[in-house]
């Protein structure tokens, strides 16, 4: 295996004309510097948790575990919340759940699994949530700038308008059959509804 260039990380013949890293910064920090990011950010969120979630401060209270901060190394002493917990905060208190640790308004995109294995989840996000979903999602399809994430959207907004208006029985039509698609790879079919699809 050829060895990585120390000051750029990259490989011996690597001729990308751009940084292949999201954020170099972060990412090719060493260890002891990871390691303190990481426990200032778990201890921001144990505080969050055990002011913002009646539903974390009984899970923990149950396993012994009081509102002193558990450090990142201790983490393992913490009980895991299965998805049957879940289901049970929903249930408790619909549509979000007794687990929400913001206020309801500041939810502002709500996504719910196809419940291919039971009852569907629900995921409340709040605007920095959606904003860390989009930059994760595009950083895996190698987008690397907020320019490059327009036009990828662009383009894709683009090539099902051509295809929408490409449909012999219309637009219309066309667009249906697109939202159909689309919505057969979130819900499994046997949870389609009966009759047209979104007709």
């Amino acid at each position: 295996m050829k060895a990585a260039d120390q000051a750029t990380g990259r490989l011996p013949g690597d001729t990308c004309d751009r940084d292949w890293i999201w954020d170099r910064e972060v990412e090719t920090e060493d260890h002891a510097r990871a390691l303190a990011r990481g426990e200032l950010a778990w201890e921001q969120q144990w505080r969050h948790l055990m002011e913002s979630s009646a539903f974390y401060r009984r899970r923990f209270g149950a396993a012994g575990i009081g509102p002193d901060l558990v450090r990142l190394a201790d983490i393992s002493r913490l009980p895991f919340t299965s998805k049957a917990d879940l289901k049970e905060a929903i249930d408790k208190l619909p549509p979000f759940g007794t687990n929400l640790c913001v206020p309801e308004d500041r939810v502002k995109r709500v996504y719910q699994t196809s419940g291919t294995s039971g009852a569907p989840s629900v995921l409340a996000l709040t605007p920095s949530d959606i904003e860390m979903w989009t930059t994760i999602g595009y950083v895996t399809d190698g987008v690397t700038s907020a320019e490059q994430a327009i036009a990828v959207v662009e383009d894709r907004v683009r090539e099902l308008t051509r295809e929408a208006l490409a449909d012999p029985a219309g637009p219309f039509e066309g667009a249906r059959k697109l939202a159909d698609a689309h919505l057969r790879t979130w819900v499994d079919a046997a949870q389609m509804p009966d009759g047209p699809p979104l007709a």
